[in-house]
């Protein structure tokens, strides 16, 4: 009786040290790759105003968010991703600081203001310390620049993490499009918030002669 008394007890012990240490399913986190991009001309002009209004009706101005997918391709190349799988932009509306401008009640943007394509990269987060993923993205649209891919490199770093969905948000610290390096500038999107997770990262593109159709 000793004996399985005895048993008993350590066997309980094994269990409760077990639930004590044990920290069950690891989720993983989602690395958010969260870029926008405006291309001009030297003359600040907006090339991208051209697609600002998917619909199926041109007299409705409202909008939509969407960007016509017959008028472009994407392609994303990550360094943990070593196919070229095609991606889709949304369109947004930024004032001079790089914030988040709100439409009317009708869904119309003001007139001030420039269009951005934009593109939320997510990838789950690599748990062995590796560093955050150089992006690239090539990008072909025949209204902007002709038949031709065109390729923006983008550098991150660590940067915040949103403590309630645990989804990380990498800092942006250089581009270069087609070779040449472009400032990269922080700015809030989607809405007027300002947590940490609201940022995203612009760059400014300026389209000259030969390239611009």
């Amino acid at each position: 009786m000793i004996c399985f008394a005895l048993a008993a007890f350590l066997l309980s012990s094994c269990t409760y040290e077990l639930e004590e240490h044990d920290p069950g399913p690891q989720i993983p986190g989602l690395d958010v790759y969260r870029i926008n991009i405006s291309f001009k001309d030297p003359a600040g002009r907006d090339l991208l105003e051209q697609f600002a209004y998917y619909r199926s009706d041109p007299t409705n101005p409202k909008y939509l968010g969407e960007v016509d997918p017959d008028k472009y391709n994407l392609r994303i190349v990550s360094s943990f991703n070593y196919s070229q799988e095609y991606y889709k932009f949304t369109m947004a509306k930024f004032d001079e600081l790089h914030s988040w401008m709100k439409t009317d009640k009708n869904g119309v943007y003001p007139n001030r203001g420039t269009w951005y394509f934009s593109n939320d990269f997510v990838i789950m987060t690599k748990n062995n310390g590796s560093p955050y993923s150089q992006l690239k993205y090539q990008i072909n649209c025949l209204d902007l620049f002709g038949a031709n891919y065109h390729e923006i490199v983008t550098w991150w770093e660590e940067g915040t993490v949103d403590k309630e969905t645990g989804q990380h948000f990498p800092k942006c610290v250089k581009a270069t499009f087609n070779g040449k390096e472009v400032k990269v500038v922080q700015g809030i999107t989607f809405n007027e918030k300002a947590e940490p997770y609201y940022v995203g990262y612009f760059l400014d593109i300026v389209i000259s002669g030969s390239l611009y159709r």
